[in-house]
């Protein structure tokens, strides 16, 4: 079975690991009570079987040999978050961010949230993105939902709160047109709550507002750490990575980064 980061999984509990004996499952992970969230008593996404893939390198259980997939285990607000590692034998059930749009899509009328407002006024540019690239050869590039709602239309949970973001993931196995990132980036601010889209490429992910920032690099986040780069359709080589750590200057933060030289304008 191949899984992606943002994949949502439900598993049988069976097959769920501690990140370490350092770090066990935490106290609020509990599979046979519901968790209480103001008077009504309701199961977390985690609760039901549900957990998402996180973005790091697949593993081999040093016992069983089982291979072990890094997934994040979501609880009832945004302090329960704990990452974990799941048997690939004890996955039941996938779904991707591109199957979760087709109910989003078709559900987003109905919906009173800002989060459904966002999408429906977000839908059409998104499906336009995607057909005009995948006209062009070898750019098959896919959207989806991901966040709170992509958990809500694969548990069938409630997951939105007034504080939910509307979050999208965007794959695009080729560099996208700059103005067709900032015609949707433009789009976004225009929206009922915040949009966070993230493109996927096959290096790893990054935040659309960044890549249309001023800056010469930005953030990639991939299956080994994240790197800088001006190029996040470019693998950056381990060796160079070894070669040029940086250390950013944020006072009280320590962060380890990389950075890809290669220049911004060979995207454009």
């Amino acid at each position: 079975m191949n899984v992606h980061p943002h994949d949502l999984l439900r598993f049988d509990v069976s097959g769920l690991r501690a990140i370490s004996a350092q770090q066990p499952l935490p106290v609020w992970l509990s599979f046979d009570r519901p968790c209480q969230q103001g008077s009504a008593a309701k199961k977390t996404a985690v609760q039901t079987g549900w957990t998402v893939v996180r973005r790091a390198l697949h593993r081999e259980c040093e016992h069983t040999g089982a291979r072990l997939i890094p997934v994040g285990l979501r609880g009832a607000n945004k302090q329960q978050r704990y990452a974990a590692w799941l048997e690939a034998g004890a996955v039941l059930e996938s779904r991707s961010p591109e199957q979760l749009a087709i109910p989003a899509q078709q559900r987003m009328a109905t919906g009173d949230h800002p989060v459904w407002q966002a999408l429906q006024g977000l839908a059409t540019s998104l499906n336009n993105l995607s057909h005009q690239n995948n006209s062009h050869q070898n750019n098959s590039v896919s959207w989806g939902v991901t966040g709170s709602l992509g958990f809500e239309l694969a548990t069938g949970i409630e997951q939105l709160t007034d504080s939910s973001d509307l979050d999208l993931l965007i794959r695009a196995p080729l560099p996208l047109s700059p103005a067709q990132l900032q015609s949707l980036h433009t789009l976004c601010w225009q929206q009922a709550c915040r949009v966070d889209i993230q493109i996927e490429t096959p290096v790893g992910a990054f935040a659309l507002k960044e890549w249309l920032s001023d800056s010469h690099t930005l953030l990639l986040k991939t299956a080994t750490g994240p790197v800088l780069t001006s190029n996040p359709w470019q693998q950056v080589q381990p060796q160079k990575q070894a070669q040029k750590q940086v250390q950013p200057q944020i006072t009280g933060t320590k962060t380890n980064t990389t950075t890809n030289t290669t220049t911004r304008g060979a995207i454009a």
